[in-house]
């Protein structure tokens, strides 16, 4: 079993894919099974321990509801991209916009890429957009007019707060640069929609870029 807080826990949290597979799984007698270790609920695929039904019929819908709006995210990254079409790097390409709007550590990690895109195409304009306060990390890696600080790209949900107003602001100086190419370093749905809308001909990104990695047009595993 996973180690989660004390008054629930998956049991296996590979089982839990949608209801209806839960509703099809061998053995299982209901949606849940409320009981205080796994030797309570041996044959069910899925269940939740608490102190009381109630509490555990109040996490269940927790658990249903981020299921429900992550499959209605996956359907609509597979409406953009139907939309968009898949396209190819340009051989060329004059301007690249490299999003790598994380924390100090992973920001780190994901400027070594630049000096790789400066050997791949030396022409090209190399543009960054980072985390405010980072921006002397890559002092000597970008010209510091190249260097743009985006405050609107959330890189965790669990510290930070949806700014809307200064994501679109962003979205708006990133356009203004008309890049040939958006890689998308900051690997989750903010940045992944940023890149979508950034109006560049060809975006790279990763795999593991929660739900919307279908928009990308190239998709190495980055997560790692």
């Amino acid at each position: 079993a996973h180690s989660l807080p004390r008054y629930y826990r998956f049991w296996p949290a590979e089982s839990f894919q949608s209801l209806a597979d839960l509703a099809a799984s061998d053995g299982v007698k209901a949606p849940f099974c409320v009981g205080a270790s796994s030797r309570d609920c041996p044959r069910f695929a899925f269940a939740i321990f608490g102190n009381d039904s109630q509490e555990c019929i109040e996490e269940l819908k927790k658990l249903i509801m981020k299921q429900a709006i992550k499959k209605v995210l996956e359907l609509l990254a597979w409406l953009l991209a139907r939309l968009r079409g898949r396209r190819q790097m340009p051989e060329r390409p004059q301007r690249i916009l490299v999003l790598m709007c994380n924390w100090l550590g992973d920001t780190f990690w994901a400027m070594q890429a630049i000096p790789l895109l400066k050997k791949k195409w030396p022409e090209a304009e190399i543009w960054v957009g980072v985390k405010p306060g980072n921006e002397l990390l890559l002092n000597g890696l970008v010209p510091a007019g190249r260097i743009l600080s985006f405050r609107g790209i959330v890189s965790d949900r669990q510290r930070e707060g949806l700014r809307l107003g200064e994501f679109f602001s962003d979205l708006g100086r990133a356009r203004k640069l008309k890049p040939d190419v958006v890689l998308d370093l900051t690997l989750n749905t903010f940045s992944a929609l940023f890149s979508f809308f950034s109006g560049a001909g060809f975006l790279a990104g990763s795999a593991g870029a929660d739900e919307f990695s279908p928009i990308y047009d190239m998709r190495p595993d980055l997560s790692s």
